[in-house]
């Protein structure tokens, strides 16, 4: 059953306000009524601005993906900002640290490889067979960390 709304707005706007104002309840899904009386419902909510330069095709991609779920840009936004995970300096340190540990790594059996082809095959596979047991351990203390 439909709310009963007795009273009436009015605003006076420019042509371009009101095409601006329809764009953006077409974006969201919502009547210009509906619009104007979601903005009104959340007076105060948000009470900061920011402002972001993008491409005419980013923001074409988001004006579409905010259509397609059914909110506006500034709400697709929000909504997406609240699922990213932000990296701290200290984030991108270890990050980096174990980049390098892994690169390490690398060269390290690299070098066993190159080792391993070139050498007896009696030595390699004792040296295979090490490398086997030290890879079972750290799986094992991988485990219980």
């Amino acid at each position: 059953m439909a709310v009963q709304r007795p009273k009436f707005l009015t605003l006076r706007v420019t042509e371009q306000e009101l095409q601006a104002a329809r764009d953006n309840a077409a974006a969201a899904g919502l009547t210009l009524s509906g619009l104007l009386r979601r903005l009104l419902s959340r007076s105060g909510e948000w009470t900061a601005e920011t402002h972001l330069r993008a491409s005419e095709q980013e923001l074409a991609e988001w004006r579409r993906k905010a259509r397609a779920s059914g909110v506006s840009v500034p709400q697709l936004v929000r909504r997406s900002m609240d699922r990213v995970r932000t990296w701290t300096v200290e984030d991108a340190e270890a990050g980096r640290q174990r980049i390098n540990h892994l690169a390490r790594i690398g060269n390290n059996l690299n070098q066993i490889a190159r080792w391993a082809n070139s050498a007896p095959a009696e030595e390699a596979l004792a040296v295979m067979l090490a490398l086997k047991d030290i890879a079972r351990q750290a799986e094992r203390v991988a485990g219980e960390g």
